[in-house]
This record gives C-alpha cells, sequence and structure tokens, in this order.
C-alpha cells in the first residue's frame, strides 16, 4: 500500500516538473489541464479517488508531512478541485515557505480559483526572492494580461524573453506578446 503512494507521488512529482506543450496564440492562462470539465464520479478514474483517499489519511495521520500535503494538492489541483488544493498547499507553504514549486502550484491555484491578488501576492513572493524565476515571471505576465494590463504583461514577458530566451516559457509567450501587440 505505501509502496502504490509513493509511486502515485512520484508520478505526479514527475508530471509537475514536465515542461508543458507549447500552444498556439491562446490567451494567457495558467498550466490548466486540457479539460475544463469538473471531477465527478463518471469522469474522475476510481484509482484517482483512493490515491487521494490514502494522502488524505496519510495527512490526517502525520499533518506536518509536507511531501503527503504537496502531493495532495498536486492531486486536487490536477483534478479541479483547486479550492480544495489551496488548503493543503497552505498548509505545506507555513512549513516549507522556501519551496518555490509549492508557492507557484499555490499561486496557480489562486488564479484558478478566482483570486488573482493572492496569485499576484505570491508570485511576487517568488520574484523578490529571485527576480530570474521564469515560471513566476511567466505566470506574472499571465496575471496582468488577464487583468487586461497588456502592457505591463508585455513588459513583463519581454523580461523573461531576455532572462531565458530558449526556456519553454519563452517560446509559449513569443506567440501570446504576438497576440498582446495585435489587440
Amino acid at each position: 500500500m505505501a509502496a502504490l503512494l509513493l509511486i502515485g507521488v512520484a508520478i505526479v512529482i514527475f508530471y509537475r516538473n514536465t515542461p508543458k506543450p507549447v500552444t498556439s496564440g491562446a490567451p494567457p492562462v495558467f498550466d490548466t489541464p486540457a479539460t475544463s470539465q469538473t471531477p465527478s464520479k463518471e469522469n474522475v478514474h476510481a484509482s484517482y479517488t483512493e490515491q487521494v483517499g490514502q494522502l488524505k489519511r496519510s495527512v490526517e495521520k502525520d499533518p506536518k508531512n509536507t511531501a503527503h500535503l504537496i502531493a495532495l494538492g498536486q492531486f486536487l489541483m490536477d483534478g479541479h478541485q483547486d479550492r480544495d488544493a489551496i488548503i493543503y498547499f497552505e498548509r505545506a507553504a507555513v512549513l516549507e515557505p522556501q519551496n518555490d514549486s509549492l508557492l507557484l502550484d499555490l499561486a496557480v491555484c489562486y488564479a484558478n480559483d478566482g483570486r488573482p491578488d493572492q496569485a499576484m501576492v505570491v508570485t511576487e513572493r517568488l520574484l523578490t526572492k529571485d527576480r530570474r524565476n521564469v515560471r513566476a515571471l511567466y505566470n506574472k505576465g499571465a496575471l496582468l494580461a488577464s487583468a487586461g494590463k497588456k502592457s505591463d504583461a508585455a513588459a513583463v514577458w519581454k523580461e523573461l524573453l531576455r532572462i531565458a530566451p530558449e526556456s519553454d516559457e519563452a517560446h509559449t509567450v513569443r506567440g501570446y506578446l504576438t497576440s498582446l501587440e495585435k489587440q
């Protein structure tokens, strides 16, 4: 049982650290799954539900186990349950305030949950620590573009292109910049 849980956690961590595919000139958004369909009994695989249940039990037994808090948050996030994921990411962030990956996921969940101000606070926190955090720059530009601040978004994304011109984020941003400039 523990081995299955660890395998599930490893898959989520691998998935989280795998670059997302470059999309066409779609509007800038955070990394969201390809479908916007809300999870339900009909479209959620039983193993997902089982793994979430196992992680919840593990977190109940050991509420300070950040690996399980983060894995549970990621499973919930992947299952379009951002509001629930936020609870676990926030708990983990108290225990691991310097975990950039965790903070990035928390910012994405805030944005997906309709809380762009909180997403920006977390994103700025990351950028205060490291002005060259490419993923945080990408997300900041997405937040600004979503708020209609197109010139500010373009400035952030141009900085991203300057810092990391060959990154996956830079390839994605190039298409978004073209769209912003046409508007």
